[in-house]
């Protein structure tokens, strides 16, 4: 039966964990704490995709500090993984922890990876090492969205970000939109970008925005890495000036997903600009949002946020293909026709689209309001 001493060793863990945000994908974000005594003698986390694992981390740092692991208590935010494979670049963390002789290990929740779930934890018992799992599970189904996301449903975790005026309007009626957000929203936007694997736009957004898309407004001394920039352009309408095309080293690679019928020459010139093309079959509504999510999972892609325009919004929510909604609404009357989502049109209220219950905050001038899907 876990303590309170145990509850404040795992959520240590877990804020080592989150220091590998943005740079564990595809792997999870993990934290590891070693105790003996009430006291720690060793903290880790996963720091890079590659690198040394949580639990591996915890330990050298014990042996660094001139602690032995020995009869201690390991707290791990993820179970610790027990399978060898080629694609794997470290050995396996169970084998460590049992040949340096932890006594306890407390795991706040089981891997989805089919690899692993389970088969740490039934490692560890083997080895006769005593296991409570559970410990903050809710905290590491946050923590590792889209890890969980890809390994139940088969695709990233989708994140849809809008910003509007307070009636729901993106744009004033000549179509400009900038800054509908005040500087306090377009930074955490930023955060977002450097947490997330891709960010998403359509090409109604590059028309009217031309965003580089790149990660900018962070705080200094955060070394923020570039997330995979992605275009869904059917028809490939993108300029051969986008901002997205010339970024160079200042943002991540450029997909463009757009349907097989495209400019052939077109495609070859943006070839040579440095975007990857995808050609998919185009449906009624459009690109088929399915399929490419299923390509960016096959990259390695565990989160995607998606930033517009209207009809991305609309597309993704109108097929259920989304994990989480994130609107900022600005102090802003901007009437007109520009709306926040496009793409369907119930007839009734009672067949627009449920949401879960609402968060809402204050960011700046504006209010952020998030929510998941319904459930049920």
């Amino acid at each position: 039966m876990s303590s309170n001493f145990d509850l404040r060793c795992m959520k240590r863990a877990f804020a080592l964990a989150k220091l590998g945000a943005g740079r564990t994908s595809p792997n999870p974000m993990v934290g590891a704490l070693l105790v003996r005594e009430g006291r720690i003698i060793g903290e880790g986390w996963h720091k890079q995709y590659g690198g040394i694992h949580a639990e591996e981390a915890a330990l050298l740092d014990a042996k660094a500090r001139g602690e032995s692991p020995s009869g201690a208590a390991l707290y791990c935010t993820l179970e610790p993984c027990s399978f060898e494979a080629p694609d794997k670049h470290r050995r396996p963390c169970t084998g460590l922890i049992i040949e340096n002789g932890v006594k306890n290990v407390f795991i706040a929740a089981l891997d989805p990876n089919p690899r692993v779930n389970g088969g740490g934890v039934r490692a560890l018992k083997n080895a006769g090492i005593s296991v409570e799992t559970g410990l903050l599970a809710e905290a590491e189904e946050e923590l590792n969205r889209g890890f969980r996301t890809f390994w139940r449903l088969g695709r990233p975790f989708v994140h849809i970000k809008l910003a509007s005026s307070i009636d729901g309007r993106i744009a004033a009626a000549s179509g400009d939109s900038r800054w509908i957000s005040c500087e306090t929203s377009r930074k955490q936007t930023h955060r977002w970008r450097s947490f997330y694997d891709a960010v998403l736009v359509g090409s109604g957004c590059l028309a009217a925005d031309d965003p580089e898309l790149s990660v900018r407004l962070v705080k200094r001394g955060f070394k923020a890495r570039q997330p995979l920039r992605v275009l869904l352009d059917s028809r490939l309408s993108i300029k051969e000036d986008a901002k997205i095309l010339g970024a160079g080293e200042k943002g991540g690679k450029v997909i463009v997903f757009c349907a097989h019928n495209s400019d052939a020459a077109k495609r070859e010139r943006l070839l040579a600009l440095g975007a990857e093309l995808v050609e998919l079959e185009r449906q009624k509504n459009g690109l088929p949002l399915a399929e490419v999510l299923k390509n960016l999972a096959g990259r390695g892609v565990r989160s995607v946020l998606v930033e517009g325009g209207a009809a991305v919004a609309g597309s993704f929510l109108r097929e259920a293909l989304w994990d989480r909604l994130s609107v900022f609404f600005a102090p802003l009357i901007l009437g007109g026709h520009f709306g926040a989502v496009s793409g369907f049109a119930p007839r009734l209220v009672s067949e627009g689209i449920e949401l879960g219950p609402l968060v809402a905050r204050r960011s700046g001038t504006d209010i952020l309001i998030e929510c998941e899907p319904r459930k049920g």
